[in-house]
């Protein structure tokens, strides 16, 4: 439940924000109400602000002909949002990460297997099958393993495809950036729960790949209907 309802209002506080080219103070403070409780919800939502931020000066039609710092005050109350509860929950617990689930995974098996799971989750974008309650995880511990040797290549294509993008299509950047940034913080196995791997971890990055696929259908090879819209 947790994650559908981030997700749900994730995806709330987005559409929200991008639907109105200047908001008033009162879609601001919807946007800001929604955003708080999706962190509530899940502390991925966080990752809101950043998106909405590139959102603002790379995405958003129009935005060539706005000066940056314009751009700004329209996502500040949103920084200023996940600052607070970052600050909030530092006082609170005593540090953001109060408990380290695996504390036997060593850094370096954490970063690898960091890159293990990104080539796990890739296949479960493509191809959700079969679905399980519970997914074994090993730790791994050396570079040369296929599934850390996968991982390193997806994220270097990713970054290259996100400089492409960036400069060719912002809209295809912006859905590869939500993906990354969304799935990121699920990505340390030493402060996830016992079930390290799970599809709902993917409810929020799948909303932006089924966006790319709509916005370029030839990427996946689909012989859709979206041009004739």
């Amino acid at each position: 439940m947790p994650d559908l309802e981030s997700t749900l209002l994730f995806v709330a506080a987005f559409f929200i924000y991008i639907r109105r080219p200047s908001l008033q103070l009162g879609s601001q403070a919807l946007v800001s109400v929604f955003y708080v409780a999706a962190i509530l919800a899940k502390e991925p939502a966080l990752l809101l602000a950043p998106l909405l931020a590139y959102y603002e000066h790379f995405v958003r039609p129009g935005h060539e002909q706005i000066p940056a710092p314009a751009k700004n005050p329209p996502v500040s109350p949103h920084w200023f949002v996940g600052l607070g509860y970052l600050i909030l929950r530092s006082l609170l617990f005593g540090k953001l990460a109060p408990v380290l689930q695996h504390p036997q995974v060593s850094s370096r098996e954490a970063i690898l297997s960091a890159f293990a799971l990104i080539t796990s989750y890739t296949r479960l974008l493509f191809w959700p099958a079969p679905l399980s309650a519970f997914h074994t995880f090993h730790p791994s511990g050396t570079f040369w393993e296929p599934s850390v040797l996968i991982g390193t290549a997806i994220v270097l294509c990713c970054l290259f495809l996100l400089a492409y993008f960036h400069k060719t299509d912002p809209r295809l950047s912006f859905c590869l950036l939500w993906i990354g940034l969304t799935l990121g913080p699920v990505l340390n196995v030493r402060w996830m729960a016992a079930n390290v791997l799970t599809e709902r971890y993917l409810y929020l990055p799948s909303i932006a790949f089924c966006w790319l696929g709509e916005a370029r259908p030839d990427i996946f090879g689909f012989s859709s209907k979206l041009d004739n819209r």
